[in-house]
């Protein structure tokens, strides 16, 4: 069964790596500011964890992420998700 649940914390340093990983080296100054690379990006959070840009949408499950309000990319990530079935 899949679950929804928004933060408005931002994410733990274990969550961040996982959101790195998802979106690739190239996306990490879309989810922290400035941030050239994965390892810099970490670094930056850590130091100052306001720099975490939002929102950012995770499919922990699949491994995916979708950073800002785009609705298509929004809308492809939902449709990647598996249906759920009343089957048990």
């Amino acid at each position: 069964m899949s679950k929804t649940d928004v933060q408005e914390t931002p994410p733990t340093p274990d969550q961040l790596t996982s959101i790195l990983d998802y979106l690739g080296p190239s996306k990490a100054g879309s989810v922290v500011e400035e941030a050239t690379g994965t390892s810099d990006a970490l670094r930056k959070f850590n130091a100052k964890q306001q720099a975490f840009q939002r929102p950012v949408t995770v499919d922990w499950n699949n491994g995916r992420a979708v950073v800002g309000d785009d609705e298509s990319e929004l809308m492809r990530l939902v449709r990647t998700l598996p249906k759920e079935t009343d089957q048990v």
